[in-house]
């Protein structure tokens, strides 16, 4: 990403200052007699996912700024039920983390998330970037809390633009997309997008995915390259689409019922551990997408394509942004005009 540097360096003024409630300041130490806390973060994909190292880096800064009193157990690979269930956990405070897509945050209620999800509106994965460590993607992040969703989301964990994969078939442009019968998640914009490129949508639960490619009960899925290569996708769905549709990042959230219990002090080290682990992602992801391409490539026979008319896929997919976003065009215009 060419402007990784410059993003990190916005990001660490983030981290300090807006994130962190404006206070440049570093978090207070805790009380040597405060109670031990032990926050339980449930995820649908393995440890060795981004998103889980992420996780992990935020344990590590946790466990080192409180001197041991916070730590976090975690239960990966869907042990705790899929995204959905997880967010119902996490709602009633049985689980105190876990993440999701923002168009799983729009199903619940909160409709201007959704500008995370819709196809195309971001220029590139650098575009993301920007927008997440700004005023805008603050301003987006405390909305869950402010639209009655029961969570508090503590940053953005992103691995890049989502593209497609696929059984047997070579996609090379729109017209090849006609009824493959693609994944989704069971989030309505994703149905509509797939139609809009005259596939077939089929929602099933990420565990339940690589048997769903293996048996042939889908033709393709999409997933970043990360996520595409952590879960082993290769396996049943060797060729690989840069069509980069959509390039909604994660979010993390915490039961609100947690964080109401949590003392000032601990919920800055908390945020701010979230944000910087978000950091880690970012330079995590960058660093490893030429090495993943180059194994997934020589040593599992992946094939690689890129669109030959991406103009086509923009086109098809622009009554879904009319649709979805009818209702906060402000604030798609806001994002596009950041250059």
């Amino acid at each position: 990403m060419k402007r990784l540097c410059f993003v990190l360096i916005i990001a660490a003024v983030v981290v300090s200052g807006a994130f962190a409630g404006g206070q440049a300041e570093p978090a207070a130490r805790p009380e040597a007699d405060a109670e031990p806390i032990n926050l339980r973060f449930g995820a649908v994909n393995p440890m060795s996912h981004p998103f889980l190292q992420g996780a992990q880096h935020m344990a590590d800064l946790l466990e080192e700024r409180s001197d041991g009193r916070i730590t976090i157990t975690f239960y990966p690979s869907s042990q705790l039920g899929g995204v959905s269930e997880m967010l119902q956990q996490v709602q009633v405070g049985a689980l105190d983390l876990t993440f999701s897509k923002p168009g799983t945050l729009a199903d619940m209620g909160y409709e201007e998330i959704n500008v995370y999800e819709l196809p195309y509106v971001f220029r590139d994965e650098d575009h993301l970037n920007e927008i997440m460590f700004s005023e805008i993607g603050e301003q987006l992040l405390d909305g869950v809390q402010e639209a009655g969703l029961r969570m508090v989301s503590l940053a953005y964990y992103s691995d890049g633009a989502r593209s497609m994969f696929f059984r047997e078939k070579e996609v090379r442009t729109l017209a090849d997309m006609r009824g493959q019968r693609v994944r989704v998640q069971p989030i309505q914009v994703f149905i509509d997008l797939m139609e809009a490129f005259n596939a077939s949508p089929t929602p099933i639960a990420y565990a339940e995915l690589f048997s769903a490619l293996q048996t042939g009960v889908v033709d393709a899925a999409e997933n970043p390259l990360t996520g595409y290569h952590a879960n082993n996708f290769f396996e049943v769905a060797p060729i690989f689409v840069f069509n980069e549709h959509t390039m909604a990042p994660s979010m993390v959230h915490m039961s609100e019922m947690t964080w109401n219990r949590l003392s000032a002090a601990d919920r800055e080290l908390i945020r701010d551990a979230a944000v910087e682990s978000g950091l880690f992602v970012l330079e995590l992801v960058a660093s490893q997408r030429e090495d993943l391409i180059a194994e997934l490539e020589n040593e599992h026979g992946v094939t690689f394509i890129e669109l030959e008319d991406k103009d086509a896929w923009l086109e098809a997919a622009r009554p879904v942004v009319q649709e979805y976003g009818a209702n906060y065009l402000d604030l798609i215009e806001r994002i596009q005009a950041v250059q």
